[in-house]
């Protein structure tokens, strides 16, 4: 399975699982397979955690490349195909037919579909060996031409025997020039043996080697192939072996981008061989022979362009004894990029909407010229890294440094320093470790503090002096800014649904389209706060001080304003529907177009009426609003519709100032009247004792229709 691209270069650890031991043909248990490499016959050396070796030493860790490619088919007799995009002719090989067998099947491999880059064209052979003896040569091999040797090609020798009497080694091989490496001896049920041999410098004329380690061996098996474009230099990078009883061998492997991973499998009874999913089968070669138990070699692969825990898991048909080797090879160009080393300060955690620096600490090299830098971060929560910032022009020893900007949402961030170099094969990249940063939500503001898009929700800033921050877009829901300083803030868009703000100062605050839905305002001073299109429906805002604050549009739905004070707002097309504004002061505010419908309109008491002075009630919606009795509202000098319409209930009064209970009900106009006279302005002068009464004139007409204190005014 291919990893996420990781953080950092992976940490390579190598290492050979070793069974315990038991009594040979015991089933259902492990026996050791240990690798000794090198020379044959040499101390069981399990692989781990190994520094980087010469070649052809136990656990090979070498400095990475570009990935080899690995090429290759399984000739039988004469094949002429194509492979890799070139015409493949001429292949063919030899296999020693020992007293009791047979040679072993060949078949023809298939290109990995999703192998990258493509692989070159190659060859490979098989052969079996039964009641192998001193006397004859074990194999004779023959790869097939490469058609596009580089000098940088490697041939790679698998060998796996049961009963074997000795050691085999790589003096065993002969009819060659090229230098042959022993990778593993590995041993596993006491009897089953592995062998990996390795070559470097393959020619275009065809390559014929015989293996005779002069002991004997009850039956082997054997495939050759080729690899292209390897580092000749240092081609393994990374090998594991395991062994066990069960019909899943498996091994893993962890390994740098553009390797090549090989899975190298060896059993005993000849089972039926699946590759492992993903990879491309080699060749699968048996002995043949029988009753003796018949020896399997089977090799596999996968292009690693990604890098990372590479795991090569065969099926068998049925459980048997095995041993498994994955091996990691490299190629020869370009070199890889070796990752640049990044750092952050401060180490420690960070308000929201404060700032870290990323550097540079260790440059990066490798790779092939002109390289860009790109910045990377990863926001809590998010499971990918995004670019921060534009790439830049970068070249091998610069220690490049970043801010990152005012970071606002709480939690864990992460940052990567990504490089990308060129190549003949396209790009190539490496990517640093990975920073961390921790940012916290403040316990209390800081004036001037950039937390925009904060999530401070729920947070606890009662006290707290935020004073000209900036909340745009941060989410406080919830939060309790009982007593706190938002004066001068930015909260346009902010999420203030449900905040506890009793006794708040956001003096000149912007809230324009904020949602403060819900809140508790109770004493809340909001005067000259901008809060156009704010939704503030349902808020307690009993005592708010609101005095010239924009709430054009606003929703006040709901809300409960009794004895707030909003002289000289800018209410127009406000929504206070079903609102309680008992009490409430309105005096010079401009609520043309408002929608009172349904609020409730009685003041609280004679000294703190509903107060209309001098306010702007042009189209000014009053249906169903409730007037009490008495209703304790005054509306003078203030703008109305003649045709305002006011419900009954808003009828008490005929104009006048309001009256409390037992008052008298005279408006203003004139002295109560005379006993027994009409009331003044209706007639002439209040008659004289004993004088004839004046004659009526017409009554004039009636006012409008409208609250009770706001009738009168128009009249």
């Amino acid at each position: 399975m291919k990893p996420r691209r990781s953080a950092e270069w992976l940490t390579v650890v190598a290492s050979a699982i070793v069974l315990g031991g038991f009594a040979c043909g015991s089933v259902g248990s492990a026996a050791a397979f240990a690798s000794s490499a090198g020379s044959a016959g040499g101390p069981s050396t399990p692989v781990s955690a190994l520094p980087q070796l010469a070649p052809g030493s136990a656990g090979q860790v070498f400095p990475d490349s570009t990935g080899p490619i690995l090429a290759a088919v399984a000739p039988s007799g004469s094949l002429v195909g194509t492979f890799g995009g070139s015409e493949l002719s001429g292949v063919s090989h030899q296999g020693h037919e020992g007293p009791e067998g047979s040679p072993g099947s060949a078949s023809t491999a298939t290109q990995n579909p999703s192998a990258d880059p493509p692989m070159p064209d190659g060859a490979a052979a098989n052969a079996s060996c039964v009641a192998c003896s001193s006397s004859v040569a074990w194999f004779s091999l023959t790869t097939g031409t490469l058609s596009n040797p580089n000098g940088n090609d490697l041939l790679a020798f698998v060998v796996t025997t049961y009963g074997q009497s000795g050691s085999v080694s790589a003096s065993d091989i002969s009819g060659t020039s090229l230098s042959w490496n022993l990778l593993t001896s590995s041993t596993f049920q006491s009897v089953y043996h592995q062998y990996f041999f390795w070559a470097v410098g393959v020619t275009a004329s065809p390559v014929a080697l015989s293996l005779n380690p002069g002991i004997a061996a009850s039956a082997s098996s054997s495939i050759l192939f080729a690899l292209e474009n390897v580092n000749t230099s240092s081609p393994v990078y990374l090998m594991v072996s395991s062994a066990g009883f069960s019909a899943t061998p498996s091994a893993t492997v962890s390994t740098s981008s553009n390797d090549t991973v090989l899975g190298v499998l060896s059993t005993g009874d000849a089972p039926i061989v699946t590759a492992t999913p993903g990879f491309t089968a080699l060749n699968t070669v048996t002995d043949g022979a029988s009753p003796i138990s018949d020896e399997t070699s089977f090799a596999e692969f996968e292009p690693a362009p990604a890098g990372g825990a590479y795991t090569v898991s065969p099926t068998l048909n049925t459980s048997e004894y095995w041993g498994e080797s994955a091996i990691a090879f490299q190629s020869s160009a370009p070199s890889r990029l070796v990752a640049p080393v990044i750092s952050v300060s401060p180490a420690t955690p960070i308000d929201s909407g404060q700032n870290a620096t990323i550097s540079t600490t260790s440059s990066f090299s490798g790779g092939t010229a002109p390289y860009s830098c790109q910045w990377l971060e990863e926001s809590p929560g998010s499971a990918v890294y995004s670019d921060m910032g534009a790439a830049f022009a970068c070249g091998v020893g610069d220690t490049p440094s970043a801010s990152t900007g005012p970071l606002a949402i709480p939690g864990t961030w992460s940052f990567e320093l990504e490089v990308t170099g060129s190549s003949s094969g396209g790009p190539n990249s490496a990517t640093s470790n990975a920073v961390t940063v921790t940012v916290t939500a403040p316990t209390v503001c800081q004036p001037g503090a950039d937390l925009q898009g904060a999530n401070l929700a729920g947070a606890d800033l009662a006290g707290g002096n935020c004073r000209g921050a900036n909340l745009d877009h941060a989410d406080l829901a919830g939060a309790d800014l009982e007593g706190a300083d938002f004066q001068g803030v930015n909260a346009q868009h902010a999420d203030l649904a449900g905040v506890d703000g009793a006794g708040l100062e956001a003096q000149g605050a912007n809230l324009r389209h904020a949602d403060l839905s819900g809140a508790d305002l109770v004493g809340a001073d909001l005067q000259g706060v901008n809060a156009e299109h704010a939704d503030l429906a349902g808020i307690d805002g009993v005592g708010l001080q609101g005095q010239g604050a924009n709430l054009r549009h606003a929703d006040l739905e709901g809300a409960d304003l009794q004895g707030a004070d909003l002289r000289g707002a800018n209410l127009e097309h406000a929504d206070l529907s079903g609102a309680d504004v008992g009490g409430a002061s309105f005096q010079g505010a401009n609520l043309e177009h408002g929608d009172l419908a349904g609020a409730t309109l009685t003041g609280l008491s004679v000294d703190q009426p509903t107060n209309f002075d001098g306010a702007n009630l042009k189209h000014t919606d009053f249906a169903g609003a409730i007037c009490g009795s008495p209703d304790y509202i005054t509306a003078s000098g203030a703008k109305l519709d003649h045709d305002l319409e006011v419900p009954p209930s808003c009828e008490p009064l005929t104009g006048g100032p309001p009256r409390g209970p037992g008052g008298p009900p005279h408006g203003p106009g004139g002295p109560p009247p005379g006993p027994g006279g009409l009331p003044h302005g209706l007639g002439g002068p209040p008659p004289g004792p004993g004088g004839p009464p004046p004659q009526p004139r017409a009554p004039p007409p009636p006012p409008p229709r409208l609250p009770g204190g706001l009738r009168g005014i128009l009249a």
